[in-house]
């Protein structure tokens, strides 16, 4: 699998890269200045261009990025993140009903939150 690893100041980005990569994924560093807007033409832009480039299946991220989001549905690319935040007001964004996302939170309150409100 080729992903796209959303690339901040996140903790645990070494080995979660090791961990894909040892799996034997193609693990491809993404960084754009506009990752934590809600909106972004630049970013998403950008982004679709590097998944195209790449040719990424999937792409990934600590904590949840609505413009990561929108560019990963526009490509109709799985988008994976591993929310580690709490609380974490992104995850309140209007894109997280996407098919194309897979969010996992350690929160179980926030889990049953949002499975209560359709986001399963």
């Amino acid at each position: 699998m080729r992903i796209l690893f959303l690339d901040w100041g996140c903790f645990g980005k070494p080995e979660a890269i090791q961990a894909m990569e040892s799996m034997h994924h193609r693990v491809y560093p993404f960084m754009h200045e506009d990752y934590q807007c809600q909106h972004s033409d630049a970013f998403v832009k950008a982004a679709c261009d590097y998944i195209k480039s790449h040719r990424i299946d999937t792409c990934f991220s600590f904590n949840y990025y609505p413009v990561m989001a929108d560019a990963a549905h526009e490509m109709n690319v799985r988008y994976v993140s591993f929310l580690y935040d709490s609380p974490y007001v992104y995850i309140y964004a209007r894109n997280l009903s996407y098919e194309t996302n897979h969010v996992f939170v350690f929160d179980g309150g926030l889990a049953d939150e949002l499975i209560a409100a359709g986001h399963t």
